[in-house]
């Protein structure tokens, strides 16, 4: 999918495709907006994560398991 970026000031709710772009773009478009006035907030988040708790990697009881190579290898 293209991706065509530009700048506009809506009026009235309507942001006009530029011209260089209005031959280029189909009849159905996805659209995604960002307000370029908007600041971003220096907020921490307050979930609670430490470096550590991210870096433990989950543990599976796999004692009991039983394995068949063919069966994990079949397509």
């Amino acid at each position: 999918m293209p991706v065509y970026k530009f700048f506009a000031i809506p009026k009235n709710g309507i942001i006009t495709i530029p011209e260089q772009y209005k031959n280029k773009v189909s009849k159905k478009i996805k659209v995604i907006l960002l307000d370029k006035n908007i600041k971003k907030s220096k907020k921490k988040d307050n979930t609670v994560h430490s470096k550590s708790n991210l870096l433990i990697p989950p543990s599976l009881d796999t004692l009991n398991w039983k394995f068949n190579r063919e069966e994990a290898n079949e397509r």
